[in-house]
């Protein structure tokens, strides 16, 4: 599944992974110990984005919501 959601995202988004190691499901109570991960991970999401553009969300088809694309 990671996977496709990252070959979706690379061909239409502009797209970041961030890997963190040792990183389960419980994310949050692992970041409570992680302050370089967590630093990490602000650090990735205030990045400027390489288009600097902000995306255009297309209209969809009937009773789908624009918020729910993958692109």
């Amino acid at each position: 599944m990671t996977e496709l959601l990252r070959t979706a995202l690379a061909a239409r988004a502009d797209f970041s992974a961030l890997q963190l190691a040792g990183a389960g499901h419980q994310l949050g109570m692992w970041l409570a110990d992680q302050p370089q991960a967590r630093r990490d991970i602000i650090t990735t999401l205030l990045r400027p984005r390489s288009s600097g553009q902000v995306p255009r969300i297309e209209p969809r088809a009937a009773g789908v919501p624009a918020d729910l694309s993958l692109s």
